[in-house]
């Protein structure tokens, strides 16, 4: 998982190893493809989970 919070969008995600979907999602839907089953493994699943539950960083 990476986040960016300031990025320019260049083109679409071309990294495809041990992958089974690649594509840019906004963090507000990763709640709803976590509990429809659609974010797979530990490595992916554990740092969202982090992520959606600590305080947003300061401005």
């Amino acid at each position: 998982m990476f986040l960016w919070r300031d990025y320019e969008h260049v083109g679409e995600p071309t990294d495809i190893d041990e992958a089974g979907r690649i594509e840019w999602v906004p963090l507000a839907h990763a709640p709803e493809l976590v509990a429809r089953g659609q974010v797979l493994g530990s490595g992916s699943l554990v740092p969202l989970l982090y992520l959606l539950a600590s305080p947003p960083p300061p401005r």
